[in-house]
């Protein structure tokens, strides 16, 4: 099997653990030459999957960001993010048993000692037009940089009492190892749909607080967002210059947003439903080595 995800202009938390995670689960089948694409965390369940390679889903999601793909018999689907993707893709709700990053309590399940009361991680595409460093470091909150490799991102989730995540997966794995959470809708609109995806898996009753700008091109981008989701895109993309444009005055106001939601009540899945739902994928995982008919399951 090759491998397959979302390789943007810099490393990404959610799409890196992909790299680290698959490798360790799954021993001996790795084979680039190979014509079978292995579909794992990631929004990337898309009509834009090449059509000619067989395709083994395991856990991805649709982010909605291009149209949903047609299945045919070059699909093999083990499971999806949630009960969204099930219904985009048309299979069995019962499939959307969650975000395969669940898998991450297989490594990490033994208590760590908590050096920040609350952590802040965004997403990575925020970094590029905000000043969110900045704003975490007046809100005296610790800052998690999702391009960092996966361990150190890891190491610090575990690390602290809360977070506060736009980044996705920050919420996925802080809720997968039983740190507590609150979700923030992300400013780029592109980005909220795949939340209440990962959310249906779980039976989370998903609230999402909002940011407040870190810089000027975020908010023209929220200004123009209201009425047109594509020129907000271009226009953060235009106006990235002017994130150095009076950060600290855009960005001490984001830093007071941040301390108020750093006070709301945080969010953590049932018990009950995080582990039926790492059990289940640990159960595909042997179906998937059995179908595939080589490599070895390290649990």
């Amino acid at each position: 099997m090759d491998l397959f995800y979302y390789r943007g202009s810099e490393p990404n938390f959610g799409d890196e653990l992909n790299h680290w995670m698959w490798p360790r689960l799954i021993q001996d089948c790795w084979d680039n030459e190979d014509n079978t694409l292995f579909v794992g965390i990631g929004s990337v369940l898309e009509s834009r999957l090449p059509k000619d390679k067989f395709k083994i889903i395991f856990g991805a999601g649709y982010g909605g960001y291009r149209p949903a793909p047609t299945l045919d018999e070059n699909w093999k689907i083990f499971f999806v993010r949630g009960k969204k993707t099930a219904k985009s893709l048309a299979i069995e709700e019962s499939l959307g048993i969650g975000d395969s990053a669940i898998l991450l309590r297989s490594f990490f399940n033994k208590p760590s000692d908590k050096k920040y009361p609350v952590s802040f991680i965004p997403h990575w595409k925020s970094l590029t037009f905000g000043n969110w460093e900045l704003a975490a470091k007046l809100a005296g909150i610790h800052f998690i940089d999702p391009r960092q490799d996966v361990e150190t991102i890891i190491n610090q989730i575990l690390a602290s009492d809360m977070v506060i995540a736009e980044a996705m997966h920050g919420a996925i794995v802080a809720d997968a190892l039983r740190v507590p959470w609150i979700s923030l809708e992300p400013i780029d609109s592109l980005n909220r749909m795949k939340w209440f995806d990962w959310a249906s898996a779980l039976n989370i009753d998903l609230v999402s607080e909002k940011l407040t700008p870190s810089s000027l091109p975020e908010k023209i981008g929220e200004f123009f967002d209201v009425y047109n989701i594509g020129n907000a895109k271009k226009i953060r993309k235009k106006t990235t210059f002017l994130k150095g444009c009076m950060p600290h005055f855009f960005a001490e106001k984001a830093a007071h947003r941040l301390l108020t939601i750093s006070k709301q009540p945080p969010n953590l899945s049932n018990d009950r439903e995080i582990n039926h739902s790492h059990e289940k994928m640990q159960e595909k995982l042997y179906e998937l080595v059995r179908f595939i008919g080589k490599g070895k399951v390290n649990l």
